[in-house]
């Protein structure tokens, strides 16, 4: 079947689902780190905790990518793919986030971050697989643009949820025999509903589009349903795949890696520590203090949590506003370098926040922040649906997803022993660290712009040219 560009309703549909991913998402960033702290951790124990995150996305995306790219059915006139996975994981999401804030003790809280970065990993790799299904080559670009105005207007409202719950709702006291505050409840409430509701929206709103090969595609599913060993054979030569496609990795991925490494980083830093860097930096919350049990700390940390999450939806919001035109500067200077270029403002804004102590100025630096988060969220993914087969888009969308997650591992094994020993649980330290990173990852950016414009002119002057 041949694709068409979609209109504006068509294109509405298809993205709506990333207001409520990273709606999902969103919550989690700002205020993990918080309930963790609420329920009696230290500084130094934050990075381990949060291990969840790169851990189900390195398994997660790679696996339901493959598992996506090989699934495949009618329905009546409807063909489905990816949105039955979409579906079971916003499920997961909507049942994580309401028990969230519930948490009784850090294990609890533990286990169910693994529950709701599952399954905003296996919603997000299926969800952006479905783009790269459904729209034409030329519309890549401007269709992750927009899921990226999407997800970051859903993910600024997200973040900035507990704030407006205490400062325009007054809930500033804990919700009834929890040690987490009320407005960190009625905001995961908020935000599983949204994540069920937009994902369900689109698959509703939006049919899948069948693959242009569909004929070969049918045979090949019913070779592997019908092969001797069956499911087994099925899963074993989907790993012998699997290796063999992470040894021959597209350059376009390959060539992310060491970007990839400093990048997320950067953020990861900035994730985990951003917050209680502000309740130590902004509202005198001591390093190393423990907050179970004490009131004033608990304040201190509270206030620190509600102006990250305020904080964070201002980068969203900004992110937000570079989508709409990103796609015209990737146009001018090239991807690579729109992407360098991003990284590079974000990393400078995250190293300046080490120097400021007025609340209101601080939030000068998610204008970088978001100029960065609105790159991240679009150039990548565009280059990666741009210059790799069609057939494999999901698996290698999951695939990249490694260069992501095996940082933010690195880091959450290595950070608590960072903090204590290097920083003494300074948390606004280790951001400057990760803003530092982000500087590295942008200038690594630049150099694969110009070595990507050498072998465009190599290409031209054979007569033939290199996308992207």
């Amino acid at each position: 079947m041949k694709k068409k560009s979609p209109n504006t309703r068509q294109m509405f549909n298809l993205t709506f689902a990333a207001f409520g991913i990273q709606f999902g998402s969103a919550l989690q960033m700002a205020n993990m780190s918080s309930i963790y702290k609420f329920l009696g951790a230290n500084v130094n124990d934050l990075g381990f905790l949060w291990l969840a995150a790169p851990v189900t996305g390195l398994v997660i995306q790679p696996l339901f990518g493959f598992l996506s790219d090989r699934t495949g059915f009618w329905i009546g006139q409807r063909w489905f793919r990816r949105s039955p996975y979409m579906l079971a994981w916003a499920a997961v999401a909507f049942v994580s986030m309401f028990l969230m804030p519930n948490s009784v003790n850090l294990l609890m809280a533990a286990l169910l971050l693994w529950g709701m970065d599952s399954s905003q990993n296996g919603a997000t790799e299926t969800f952006r697989a479905m783009l790269g299904d459904s729209v034409t080559r030329a519309e890549k670009t401007r269709t992750f643009a927009v899921q990226t105005f999407f997800a970051t207007g859903g993910a600024a409202i997200a973040a900035a949820l507990p704030w407006i719950m205490t400062t325009v709702f007054g809930m500033t006291g804990d919700s009834a025999g929890s040690q987490v505050p009320a407005a960190i409840h009625a905001a995961f409430y908020i935000g599983g509903t949204a994540f069920f509701v937009c994902v369900v929206y689109t698959i509703l709103a939006t049919p899948e589009v069948p693959p242009e090969n569909l004929e070969e595609f049918l045979e090949e599913k019913r070779k592997r349903r019908e092969a001797p060993g069956g499911v087994l054979r099925s899963i074993g030569g989907g790993f012998a795949t699997a290796f063999h496609e992470v040894v021959h990795l597209p350059r376009v991925i390959r060539e992310f890696f060491p970007v990839q490494l400093f990048c997320w980083v950067g953020l990861f830093c900035m994730w985990i520590y951003f917050g209680m860097g502000i309740a130590q930096q902004i509202f005198d919350l001591p390093p190393g203090a423990k907050v179970s049990g004490n009131h004033l700390y608990s304040v201190e940390l509270q206030k620190g949590t509600a102006w990250c999450g305020l904080a964070f939806a201002l980068y969203q919001v900004v992110a937000f506003l570079y989508s709409t035109r990103i796609a015209r500067v990737a146009d001018r200077i090239g991807g690579r370098a729109t992407h360098g270029l991003s990284l590079i403002l974000g990393g400078l804004a995250l190293m300046l926040a080490l120097l400021i102590y007025n609340q209101y100025v601080l939030l000068l630096c998610m204008i970088g922040v978001g100029i960065t988060w609105g790159s991240i969220m679009t150039i990548p993914y565009a280059l990666i649906a741009r210059e790799v087969p069609e057939s494999k888009l999901g698996f290698y969308m999951g695939l990249f997803n490694i260069t992501i997650t095996v940082p933010q591992i690195i880091c959450a094994l290595a950070l608590g022993l960072i903090a204590r020993e290097v920083f003494d649980n300074n948390a606004m330290q280790i951001v400057f660290m990760g803003g530092a990173f982000l500087v590295v990852a942008g200038l690594l950016m630049l150099r694969l712009q110009r070595k990507h414009n050498q072998r465009t002119t190599a290409a031209e002057a054979a007569g033939a040219p290199v996308s992207g």
